[in-house]
């Protein structure tokens, strides 16, 4: 009887430390996701400011492509380095990759808007005012779903700390 009473307090402690090693993981996996977010934010600042200040399309365009999109890789490299066993840590790591998703199509949609759009209708051509507005509310709306995502992120962090 004393052997399973022993038996049961041991893999009650390495049920309790690895709850802990996992709480640990999931705070390093946060802390990872906002700091990399912050880098990438200053990243995207920086790389915009240079998009504005540049000299011609092509150079703008090699800017979104070859300078912004391959630092996504890198942030969803840094999230899927952490490995899960518990359900809920694995939803907020696979929340935190679908933002990084979502930001990587979005400024894929900066980068297709400046290449299909310029800043004036030289013809007055009635479909490119078309096309323009659809192009402009398909990126509105998914900075409206990123946003949410980003919130959702947030929250599931926040429901995960509280337990």
């Amino acid at each position: 009887m004393k052997k399973i009473i022993l038996m049961i307090s041991a893999v009650s402690f390495i049920l309790m430390a690895c709850n802990d090693g996992e709480t640990s993981e999931m705070e390093e996996m946060y802390e990872a996701f906002n700091r990399n977010h912050e880098e990438l934010r200053n990243d995207v600042e920086r790389e915009l400011d240079a998009v504005r200040n540049a000299e011609d399309r092509e150079e703008q365009l090699d800017i979104y492509y070859n300078n912004l999109i391959p630092k996504f890789d890198d942030f969803k490299a840094v999230i899927n380095n952490f490995e899960f066993g518990s359900t809920e840590n694995l939803e907020l790591q696979e929340s935190m990759l679908d933002y990084i998703d979502s930001l990587e199509e979005l400024t894929r949609m900066y980068g297709q808007f400046n290449l299909n759009f310029h800043v004036a209708n030289p013809m007055d051509d009635e479909d490119f005012s078309t096309s323009f507005e659809e192009e402009l509310d398909a990126i509105r709306a998914l900075e409206v779903e990123t946003d949410e995502k980003y919130e959702a992120v947030e929250a599931q962090y926040n429901a995960l700390v509280e337990e």
